[in-house]
Order: structure tokens, then C-alpha cells, then sequence
């Protein structure tokens, strides 16, 4: 089935502001969202954009305890055609003469939150706009450049390659990004503040492929190791353990913290 998934940050929530003093009015602070998608195995399939970002007055003068909504054209991305990767597209992926382009994908977003302080709009584009192609390049890297044959992979070893591409993924992101934006702002006599990032990836697996595969996986760790399976053995709970972020509606929180400033933004993954 192939339709259209939404995902981004709605909501922030101001836990410590940066300025938050008798003497200062508060934070501004804006969020730049990076969305990102790639196919296991095949090479070019990489995509990555920037929303708007280069605003604040949503979240202008906020202090502890102040609430905004994170504008949807900021906050949020739309992934078209994405085709869940059940149970007939597993069987027929592994077949002789397969569509190459019939391959799990991962898709996600990668978010910045900074508060201003003098740093020109004009100025942070430039860094900005270098943020996404480096997203891009260790995308392409470390999924799309997988070629190893799905004929050759067990259920559980194609959810661990998965799962290992999509963790892999937040440890190469983030030097190669941080690296870019913490350079230029260094540079400056009151740079804009980088708060801290988010990473939220999920792959395009149908949660009932996911279930199946971790219960197999648990059923024969508890009969190779003689002890029980996990006592939660929720639809939820089993799927949670998988740790392969099916698609699947729901919310998510994302921390923000630097030295002792602290946002909470929430976020969700919504159909159409």
C-alpha cells in the first residue's frame, strides 16, 4: 500500500530559557527541520530538504513554562508515495529478477533548535544550506550504498541491517552537521546559540512484518537460552523491542539541552 506519511515537531515547551533573567525579555527561538529518506541498496535514492526556517516570532521573548506551536511549514515535511514493506513485498524483493527499486527505505527528519541572538538570517543560510547536502552524503554512504542482495538476508538479519543503518546514520550526522554550524558560529562575537539537535527516523516496514519478525526472534531466543520470553508481550511491547520504528501512527518528545538551557519539543508521525 503507497500513500502519504507526515511527520515533524508540533509543539514547544520551555523547561530553562537561556535568557530568563529580571534583566532580559527571553529566548527566540527557531527550529530548522532537515527531512531525509534513502533506499537500502540503491544507490542515487538519497533525498534530502530544509524547511522554512529563518523566523521566530512564533517563539519570540518565551521564558520557563511558555508553550508555542511550532508552525507546520516549519515543523512539519510530507513524505509522497511511501510504499509500506509488508509481507508480499518481502517475498517478492527476494525473487529472481526483483524491481531493484523494491527495497525498505528510511525516512526521518533532523532538527536544530537555536536561539538568536545576533547572528543575521543572511549569515545562517549560509550554513544552513550545508547542513542538508552533509545529511545527503552519509545517507548515500551508509544506506543507499548497501548492496548486499535481500535473497541473501534472513528476515532478522534485514531488520538488524536495518536497524544498524538507521543508528549509524545519527552517529555519522552529527559530527559532519555539528561540525559545519559549530565552526561558523564560533567564529562570531555573539553567535546564535545551537541548542542541542534531534534525530527521528523510521523505516517504511509494516508494523505486522515487524511484529512477526521480533516474535520468531523471541520465540527462539527463549527456546535457545531456556528462559521466557519477555513478560510484555503486547502488540506495542514487541514491536517497541524490534527498535525498527515501523510506520505506524503516533507522538514522539524530543529533548533540547545546553548548559542548562532546556526545550521539549513534541512530535508526531501522522497518515496523509
Amino acid at each position: 500500500m503507497t500513500g502519504k506519511w507526515n511527520l515533524g515537531l508540533d509543539t514547544l515547551r520551555v523547561q530553562n530559557a537561556d535568557e530568563d533573567n529580571w534583566l532580559s525579555d527571553g529566548d527566540e527561538v527557531y527550529m530548522v527541520v532537515i527531512a531525509f529518506r534513502s533506499k537500502l541498496g540503491v544507490p542515487g535514492s538519497t533525498q534530502t530538504w530544509t524547511n522554512p526556517w529563518a523566523s521566530y516570532d512564533w517563539a519570540k521573548h518565551v521564558k520557563q513554562g511558555a508553550v508555542r506551536h511550532v508552525p507546520d511549514n516549519i515543523g512539519r515535511v510530507g513524505f509522497d508515495n511511501v510504499t509500506k514493506f509488508g509481507f508480499s513485498e518481502f517475498s517478492a524483493a527476494r525473487k529472481p529478477g526483483a524491481d531493484p527499486q523494491l527495497k525498505p527505505e528510511v525516512l526521518g527528519i533532523v532538527s536544530l533548535a537555536f536561539e538568536s541572538d545576533s547572528t543575521s538570517w543572511s549569515a545562517m543560510s549560509g550554513i544552513i544550506n550545508k547542513a542538508a547536502p552533509a545529511v545527503k552524503a552519509e545517507l548515500e554512504k551508509i544506506v543507499a550504498n548497501d548492496m548486499t542482495p535481500l535473497d541473501q538476508l534472513t528476515a532478522q538479519q534485514l531488520t538488524d541491517k536495518l536497524k544498524g543503518s538507521a543508528n549509524t546514520i545519527k552517529d555519522a550526522i552529527t559530527p559532519s552537521v555539528m561540525a559545519k554550524i559549530g565552526l561558523f558560529l564560533s567564529s562570531g562575537s555573539d553567535p546564535d546559540d545551537l541548542i542541542d539537535y534531534g534525530i527521528n527516523w523510521y523505516t517504511n516496514l509494516d508494523p505486522d512484518l515487524v511484529l512477526c519478525f521480533q516474535g520468531m526472534k523471541e520465540a527462539k531466543d527463549s527456546h535457545d537460552s531456556g528462559q521466557p520470553r519477555p513478560a510484555d508481550q503486547s502488540r506495542a511491547g514487541i514491536i517497541a523491542r524490534a527498535g525498527m520504528h515501523p510506520l505506524d501512527p503516533g507522538t514522539f518528545q524530543n529533548p533540547y539541552d545546553k548548559s542548562g538551557v532546556a526545550y521539549l519539543v513534541d512530535g508526531s508521525l501522522r497518515v496523509g
